[in-house]
């Protein structure tokens, strides 16, 4: 039975409508707390103090609002979208002040009060969301739909009630510790996890939320710039980096509406910040269109699904168009970096030169030329079509600063020498973009400036006289998955190893295998297994010696992402994609099975599978696993 029946298109228009609402209000708050100078009684309090004046009266409003949620709630409810604001709110508010309060503070409640709490309230958000979702993506939902997902709210309701009884977490709230910052490192990477600076003991409160706001503008314009030239976003590894715009315009919103004073007064701060609230529900719409689309494809509704594919498709590209049309990079990111208080103005300092004895954990900058590959081979047609693209039409200031906060992961090799474990398709692309584009540019500060740019390098091992012999720093190379010792599938030598980024090789194979994962139906997954392509590009190349592949032996253009992906539909390759001699391959896909959301990578979020911890992949999967249960 259907408790609706309208179009999703209206519903949609509905929703549009309700949205331009929401953001005018929005707006408006925004425009008039920016240009105040200082938050009133702000300036000179400790971050301390002001987690507790804020948390334990959020807590309390959150915990007030679970007696509403009760087994008679409908999608369309005006409560389940204000408290699922309060949730995000308090979720919010548990990420910025999470320094300020200690990882224990009873015998009889040993795990971290804090991280637990925050785990649920980003439970009960993501719950209630997608209770929420059924009337806001417009979707001809049943009453099944409805039950179901109630359920599921109820469940968290009860669990997170349990917990209250056996802890109180409102005293615990209501003692932030003054002096000493608590650092976790498993929170959300839209707020200080993954992030250089952390908030110091040392700082006003003022002074560390610069640094945070900061930060995440920061990182905001490199996923912004990866993510604005996607020509589709079907595929879950493209939706998951879209919505991470979303999240991170999300983020920086809450943080410029409670703390206007981060702000420096100034021309077209308004507007920008005005600008970043329509961001975030422009993608929320489309994101609803995303999810319209994934609720019939999941109910087998092809017809529906067809359709939703359709708007989905049409609603991006009409978004990429706005962003362009109203300069979203230049008018509102950059423009509110450039606003943050000085404060904040350290966060963009280079770090120190890496050297043979710099510590693991930290970053430090060196020459691109001084950084040696361990693998031989990129996919070119990879790195031309899709990672170069982060790199077109993008303002010089902007691309100086992806090239300043693309931290490239290294270990200090036997010999003292830095080697990259990871992201060599990212590197070859700077590399490319700066010898081809950089270098032919008239004689210009700028121009020096970008081809002088280092590397930003993140210290993963430091090997430096750890072994006795080169065969056995090798040898623990290969079994961290750290090197790929073969070229065009044949055995090499480290010895054989380019000295340079520059001076890989293409392997048209690997750029085949790599595009078939990203594509908006990809009949390759992305997994956790190291070097999972040139696997695959080993097992295509004995496909063609087999003579299963005429049509890519004609291809003359195989440097070229728009070619490679028009094969990846052929029918050519899908018979040997799906082919029982492929089983045994990491992401294997049956016919016509979706791949599967990418693999949770927690504070890691790269295009390649990730050789970034001193254990196998399999392993890294399994933990990862393990730890949701």
């Amino acid at each position: 039975m259907c408790i609706r029946d309208r179009q999703s298109t209206g519903a949609i228009e509905n929703d549009m409508v309700f949205r331009a609402m929401k953001r005018s209000a929005l707006a408006l708050t925004l425009m008039i707390g920016a240009v105040s100078a200082v938050c009133p009684g702000l300036p000179n309090a400790s971050y301390a103090e002001l987690a507790t004046s804020i948390l334990p009266a959020s807590f309390s409003v959150t915990t007030a609002g679970l007696s509403n949620l009760t087994s008679d709630l409908k999608p369309p409810d005006s409560f389940v979208h204000s408290y699922r604001k309060q949730l995000l709110k308090l979720k919010n508010q548990l990420e910025v002040f999470a320094a300020a309060f200690p990882l224990n503070s009873a015998a009889a409640h040993p795990q971290d009060p804090l991280k637990e709490l925050e785990g649920e309230a980003d439970a009960g958000y993501e719950k209630v969301g997608d209770f929420q979702d059924l009337a806001h993506s417009g979707v001809n939902y049943t009453k099944a739909d409805v039950e179901q997902r109630l359920h599921v709210i109820l469940k968290w309701k009860s669990k997170f009630q349990a917990k209250l009884q056996q802890f109180d977490y409102a005293s615990y709230l209501g003692n932030a510790t003054e002096g000493t910052m608590t650092i976790r490192k498993k929170l959300s990477k839209f707020f200080w996890s993954n992030h250089t600076f952390q908030p110091s003991a040392e700082l006003t409160a003022v002074s560390n939320l610069e640094l945070l706001l900061s930060q995440q503008l920061e990182s905001m314009s490199t996923e912004y710039m990866a993510v604005e030239p996607l020509p589709l976003i079907e595929n879950a590894t493209l939706h998951w980096e879209f919505h991470n715009v979303r999240k991170y315009s999300r983020a920086i919103n809450f943080v410029t509406s409670s703390f206007p004073c981060l702000l420096v007064d100034g021309v077209g701060t308004d507007g920008a910040l005005s600008l970043m609230a329509d961001l975030y529900d422009k993608y929320g719409a489309v994101n609803d269109l995303w999810t319209a689309w994934n609720y019939e494809v999941s109910h087998n509704h092809s017809s529906k699904a067809a359709q939703a594919k359709a708007a989905l498709d049409d609603g991006w590209k009409k978004l990429k168009l706005w962003q362009r049309s109203e300069d979203v990079y230049t008018k509102s990111i950059l423009q509110l970096r450039t606003h943050v208080r000085p404060a904040a103005e350290g966060s963009a300092v280079l770090p120190p030169t890496c050297t043979a004895e710099s510590a693991v954990g930290s970053r430090c900058s060196v020459a691109q030329n001084l950084v040696r590959p361990t693998q031989f081979e990129v996919g070119l047609a990879e790195v031309l079509g899709n990672k170069i693209q982060f790199f077109v039409d993008q303002p010089l200031l902007a691309i100086q600063n992806y090239l300043l906060k693309k931290v490239i992961p290294v270990i200090v090799g036997n010999d003292g020498r830095l080697y990259q474990i990871d992201g060599h398709h990212t590197t070859y692309a700077m590399q490319w973009w700066k010898h081809n584009v950089v270098s032919k540019m008239p004689p210009s500060v700028a121009r020096s400036e970008l081809l002088s740019l280092p590397l930003v390098a993140e210290i993963k091992c430091n090997w430096t006289s750890k072994f006795s012999s080169e065969p056995e720093f090798w040898s623990a190379m290969k079994e961290k998955n750290f090197v790929l010792l073969e070229k065009q599938g044949k055995p090499m030598n480290p010895s054989q190893l380019p000295a340079t980024i520059g001076e890989l090789t293409d392997n048209a194979l690997r750029s085949l295998a790599g595009i078939a994962e990203i594509v908006s139906s990809p009949c390759i997954a992305k997994t956790c297994v190291p070097f999972a392509e040139f696997k695959w590009a080993d097992h295509l190349r004995g496909q063609i010696s087999a003579g299963n592949m005429p049509h890519w032996q004609s291809i003359t253009q195989t440097d070229n992402f728009t070619v490679v992906a028009g094969y990846v539909n052929t029918q050519e390759f899908q018979t040997v994609v799906h082919s029982t001699s492929a089983t045994k391959l990491p992401g294997y896909l049956q016919p016509s099975q979706p791949a599967p959301p990418p693999p949770d990578l927690s504070l890691i979020h790269i295009s390649e599978p990730t050789r970034l911890l001193s254990i196998s992949y399999a392993v890294f999967c399994l933990k990862k696993k393990k730890k949701k249960k």
